[in-house]
């Protein structure tokens, strides 16, 4: 019981942590140190090969969140040295403080869809509006001006080692908790990036030394994260968004001990796509992707084949398994699937009074699982997938919408 709660912790913390979080954790080792200090010369050649990284990750990837990521970053730590160098652009610091990471809060909910489109322009426009913005209040610095920057909502006593103004630590501070549900929630590539770039953007804000140490940190971390991401997307089939074949093939290499692998066929999926048309053919393939999805005991669906998927159960047996497929089997059989045609019926009238073949009717969709372990003379992946192919085959003959078990021979 006591290794089961452990491995779920170190689970949890590889999940949330990994490279991006690991970089994160560095960082504050370096500044710690007081490396930064030691080799100040240093740091600005780390920055531009930061920077140079990025900026070829965007030309490769075209990801709109790390170009405007980095051109937030880039800004602020600009600022910061202005307002450090100069006396006078002192209250540069505050509005940037309150601004940058709500901005790195919004970037988590823009889609990847390319460095040149509406939501990247939309993107570019509000960090022009706030540089306009956050340059008239550092030109007026009046009172009124000041005055959001000054208010505490917490004993002075506080906060009074950190440079930043309370309302922009407390929202820093908000941004990264929302930051981390969301990792916690979906812990991807993308939303680590988030979160831990803009956990290195804050110690930037709230240093006194190694600001631009903290800031390219921040643009490595969300690199990292886009070069993950586009791995991830690369890894991924486009129609179901389940892992592919090739990610199926590479994870056999990396299973160990004892497992189970299922075998997932859609029953009649050639009678769908004749009958129907190839694109109720892939809705019925997403149904099922999303059903493999949210598989419980451990399970990796994959997209298998053209009608088939794969499932492995990494350090489970089939009494483990056998449930959890079964409740596929119910989810999809369960519920009669709508077919939502493409295609008219050659022989009704062109006159919009007919609707197209098959709209609205409602069909049994089921699938026939096959699923083995490891075990006895049955030791290699491949051999597994042979035995749970043998076992898919024997739920079709027995007429479909059935789990067969094929258990390994000692």
């Amino acid at each position: 019981m006591k290794t089961a709660a452990v491995t779920k912790v170190v689970d949890f913390a590889r999940a949330v942590l990994w490279i991006e979080g690991l970089i994160f954790l560095l960082a504050i080792a370096i500044v710690a140190f007081g490396i930064p200090a030691k080799i100040s010369g240093i740091i600005t050649y780390y920055a531009l090969t930061v920077l140079v990284l990025g900026v070829a990750a965007v030309v490769k990837y075209k990801p709109n969140r790390l170009l405007l990521g980095i051109v937030l970053l880039v800004i602020a730590d600009r600022a910061v040295a202005s307002s450090s160098a100069e006396p006078g652009a002192a209250i540069l610091l505050q509005p940037i403080a309150l601004l940058l990471p709500l901005n790195l809060l919004g970037l988590s909910w823009l889609e990847e869809r390319g460095a040149l489109t509406r939501a990247a322009a939309f993107g570019f426009g509000a960090i022009v509006v706030q540089m306009t913005l956050v340059a008239l209040v550092a030109s007026t610095a009046t009172a009124v001006t000041s005055l959001p920057f000054s208010v505490n909502l917490l004993p002075a006593v506080w906060l009074d080692w950190t440079p930043i103004s309370q309302p922009a630590f407390i929202a820093s501070m908000g941004v990264l908790v929302v930051l981390f549900v969301k990792v916690v929630r979906e812990p991807i590539p993308a939303t680590r990036g988030l979160l831990w770039g803009t956990a290195c953007a804050v110690l930037a804000l709230l240093s006194t030394e190694g600001t631009t140490f903290f800031f390219a940190s921040a643009i490595l971390v969300m690199t990292v994260a886009a070069y993950g991401t586009a791995q991830t997307l690369a890894a991924t089939d486009e129609l179901t968004e389940l892992p592919d074949r090739p990610s199926f093939d590479e994870a056999l290499t990396h299973l160990r001990k004892s497992y189970s692998i299922a075998l997932v066929g859609v029953d009649g999926f050639k009678d769908f796509n004749e009958k129907y048309g190839e694109e109720t053919g892939d809705q019925v393939l997403r149904r099922v992707g999303f059903v493999l999805a949210e598989i419980g005991g451990g399970g990796t669906g994959y997209r298998y084949g053209v009608d088939e998927f794969a499932v492995i159960f990494p350090g489970k047996d089939i009494d483990d398994v056998h449930k959890h497929l079964d409740s596929v089997r119910a989810q999809i059989g369960g519920r009669p699937f709508g077919i939502r045609a493409t295609r008219r019926n050659p022989w009704s009238p062109e006159d919009g009074t007919s609707k197209p073949e098959g709209s609205g009717k409602k069909v049994l969709l089921t699938v026939s699982i096959g699923v083995t372990e490891r075990g006895g003379k049955v030791f290699d992946p491949v051999q597994v997938v042979g035995e749970a192919d043998q076992a898919l085959y024997k739920a079709r003959r027995a007429g479909g919408n059935l789990v067969a078990v094929r258990r390994s021979q000692g």
